[in-house]
């Protein structure tokens, strides 16, 4: 690692230190009520955006799913209550934890920090059961992802969303979903084209796929998946065809591919 890459990664930490040290003054003026809890929301939101646009370019990927999470967190408020406040408050804490070590920590430890996030329910998914089971979801419509993603955590599945497929191939590699359920419309690269990266990588051809799509059967896009990546159809029984296929995907993650992968 040359002088200058250095010199600019610490620099990099200097700034997280300022960053993240304004996040827990705004945090904690809102809670006193010294702030209005939507201003400090916005504020929030634009430091954390900061911070994971530059996580990776400095080595610390951590610190870029650590702040995207947050910000997938926050996506959900209008103001953070006293319970939210916790949560952003574990997001803030756990990126001081890689800032002061000054490293990225290794792929076991990244896994364990990534599975004791908090994660963001509504009041009507609040009281279902969570598994120990992430699904990556991939979708540039606010509306779909909230239908779908009310349908996941209903069954207890920890919902981590992204809006396009650049940021899901790198949100794959870093967090290691065990399911990934995407859109199979979206802006530049699509769906269909993101589901054969992850197929091909080696990184996630073992992650359990699906697709979601308005195409009918015979198009030719939902035509060349592989028969193993179930398809659900938007539309009136867009639940009862994400039922069947998480039945599917469950399966999948019990196949010995996927053991082979999480050893």
């Amino acid at each position: 690692m040359d002088d200058v890459y250095l010199t600019l990664q610490s620099e990099f930490l200097d700034e997280a230190r300022d960053r993240l040290g304004e996040m827990e003054d705004c945090l904690n003026d809102a809670y006193t009520g010294q702030t209005d809890g939507a201003e400090a929301l916005i504020k929030l939101r634009r430091e954390a955006h900061t911070l994971k646009g530059m996580g990776n370019a400095f080595g610390f990927p951590l610190i870029t799913v650590l702040t995207h999470r947050l910000e997938d967190y926050m996506s959900h408020l209008s103001e953070p209550t006293a319970e939210h406040s916790k949560d952003i408050q574990y997001f803030i804490d756990r990126t001081w934890d890689v800032v002061r070590r000054g490293e990225n920590p290794s792929d076991s430890e990244t896994r364990e920090v990534l599975r004791a996030l908090p994660v963001f329910r509504s009041h009507q998914n609040i009281n279902a059961d969570e598994l120990d089971t992430e699904i990556l979801l991939v979708c540039d419509s606010q509306t779909i992802a909230r239908k779908i993603g009310n349908d996941l955590t209903a069954y207890g599945f920890r919902i981590i969303n992204v809006s396009n497929a650049l940021d899901a191939l790198s949100m794959a590699v870093s967090m290691h979903p065990d399911i990934i359920i995407t859109s199979g419309v979206l802006k530049g690269l699509n769906g269909f084209d993101l589901v054969r990266a992850l197929s091909a990588m080696h990184a996630t051809k073992h992650v359990p796929l699906a697709v979601f799509t308005s195409f009918d059967a015979e198009h030719p896009e939902v035509m060349s998946l592989a028969s193993s990546i179930p398809v659900v159809h938007l539309g009136p029984d867009v639940s009862d065809e994400l039922t069947l296929a998480l039945t599917n995907l469950e399966y999948q993650t019990l196949a010995p591919s996927h053991v082979d992968r999480a050893s």
